[in-house]
């Protein structure tokens, strides 16, 4: 049977570093497959401490039996809804920002990534985007020009780490760069990362 896919990650997530175990063994239902680390996870039955060292596979995730909180453009994602980021008491309705209530779920469904800082998912077509990964400068040249991509995908105050000199790699330590893109429209868009 075919390992389910996480509604917003279009890439294989054994592919991200952190995020899964090729062959971990399901906390919920015993399966041993690809499973994702429950330590931040939401939904279940385990004290934080329990969580440290299991996993949950992706159709238990799938299902709902385990869920991610997640930062993005349009608040932060807690199990009861969007809230401000100002003030987590405040519930900001999905609508306010055009987004379907049922879209709050399949991002919950969604696991996080390993970032230096929080970084926030970013929001397109009143909707989540889909994580496509780290990208290095040459992941850009795949669709021809990788410095005009890079410049429409990043925000104008992040313009100045793209390498001048043709460089494979980032001119700045501990930096990460990732992407994401519009499951509507198709546009790209990019956060950085800094350490």
């Amino acid at each position: 049977m075919p390992e389910a896919t996480p509604p917003y990650f279009g890439v294989p997530v054994t592919a991200i570093p952190g995020v899964a175990e090729p062959s971990a063994t399901c906390a919920l239902c015993g399966t041993v497959g690809t499973s994702i680390p429950l330590r931040s996870a939401h939904r279940l039955p385990y004290s934080r401490p329990e969580r440290e060292s299991l996993f949950g596979c992706l159709s238990c995730l799938a299902a709902g039996r385990f869920t991610f909180f997640h930062i993005t453009e349009a608040g932060y994602l807690f199990e009861d809804g969007l809230h401000n980021p100002t003030d987590t008491e405040l519930l900001i309705p999905p609508r306010l920002h055009g987004i379907d209530p049922s879209r709050l779920e399949l991002l919950r469904r969604t696991p996080r990534f390993p970032t230096w800082n929080e970084v926030e998912w970013p929001v397109h077509c009143h909707d989540f985007m889909v994580f496509l990964g780290e990208w290095a400068p040459p992941d850009f040249s795949r669709f021809g020009n990788g410095l005009s991509l890079f410049l429409q995908m990043t925000p104008i105050e992040n313009h100045v780490v793209w390498p001048e000199s043709g460089s494979a790699d980032w001119p700045i330590d501990c930096f990460t760069y990732w992407a994401f893109q519009c499951r509507h429209c198709g546009v790209y868009r990019g956060v950085c990362d800094l350490g």
